[in-house]
């Protein structure tokens, strides 16, 4: 992906889950920086997971790359699937997803 490219836009209701494997991307919230993910981070998960009742929440971040990016991307249904497979690792993203929630308020 181009730099300076958003990959996710606040408030869209796409749902993929992303691990950046390369490159660097820019958290943006309310025009302001808040992180800048580097490779093995991950962002998207807010979005991307079942939040019960067929419930999903919108996004909660733009994310811009700053250089060029390479990107895994995960389908919801491909997620939910791997997340089954390693319960450890879905109560770490939801870990993640519930710190990052509370602080974008």
């Amino acid at each position: 992906m181009p730099a300076e490219q958003a990959i996710v836009e606040r408030w869209d209701t796409t749902r993929e889950f992303f691990v950046l494997e390369d490159g660097l991307a820019d958290v943006v919230v309310e025009g302001k920086v808040v992180t800048t993910l580097r490779p093995g981070d991950y962002f998207g998960e807010i979005a991307a997971l079942e939040w019960g009742a067929g419930f999903a929440r919108s996004r909660a971040a733009t994310v811009i790359a700053r250089g060029d990016v390479q990107l895994r991307v995960l389908a919801p249904e491909a997620l939910a699937q791997f997340l089954g497979e390693f319960p450890r690792i879905e109560r770490e993203i939801r870990r993640t997803a519930h710190e990052r929630l509370r602080r974008a308020r």
